[in-house]
């Protein structure tokens, strides 16, 4: 025990607080929040995407697509992440599972 108390833990001290300034100097916390959010945002449209073809099965001819309001979160999220990152161009924007709604 005097081991670990003397040799060890000032060691993953210092080592915990290296790892702590790092992460918040480098932002690599709210890149990583963001990076969350935007799959969250994915598994959304594709849950949707799933249900629609379920009830396009179930209703055939009397199926009446709506507007997903998933895809404008998502559109925000990534004209957010193009400004942050300085890029204008919006040939981009479109998100890669929009197709076929």
């Amino acid at each position: 025990m005097e081991f670990l108390e003397f040799n060890v833990y000032p060691q993953l001290n210092d080592a915990l607080l290296s790892l702590t300034e790092h992460l918040l100097k480098s932002d690599e916390i709210r890149r990583h929040k963001e990076r969350l959010k935007e799959q969250r945002i994915l598994d959304k449209m594709e849950q949707k995407k799933i249900e629609k073809q379920k009830l396009r099965e179930e209703l055939g001819s009397d199926y009446e697509s709506s507007d997903d309001s998933v895809t404008e979160e998502y559109m925000e999220l990534q004209k957010k992440k193009k400004k942050e990152n300085g890029e204008e161009s919006e040939d981009s924007d479109k998100p890669e599972e929009e197709g076929g709604e």
